[in-house]
């Protein structure tokens, strides 16, 4: 295995989880436009984020996938790494988030 390899296995990966994986207390956040936001997830934790406002931009550490968080739309990541959040639109983004143990 070459090194390369090693260090994307201990990225996070985003995995399709229903709902009731995410165990924790929910929140609120808002960014101002073009702010930014970042949460280091332990290994194990669960995050999930719900836009109710604006437009969200989301990238992972290790995903080559950036993700769009629009009102109404639902991702969920399970730790370990980094989560970097920007309000990416015109207006303020506010987004609901939960952290917590994956099951």
């Amino acid at each position: 295995m070459n090194g390369s390899q090693g260090t994307k296995d201990r990225h996070l990966r985003i995995i399709p989880v229903p709902p009731e994986v995410c165990i924790g207390d929910p929140g609120v956040i808002s960014l101002d436009r073009r702010c930014v936001k970042s949460l280091d997830l332990l290994p194990g934790e669960c995050c999930r984020l719900v836009a109710r406002t604006g437009i969200g931009w989301v990238t992972m550490a290790g995903d080559p996938i950036d993700h769009v968080l629009v009102p109404s739309a639902i991702l969920q990541f399970i730790g370990p790494g980094r989560m970097v959040i920007e309000a990416a639109g015109e207006d303020n983004l506010q987004f609901e988030i939960e952290i917590g143990a994956a099951q």
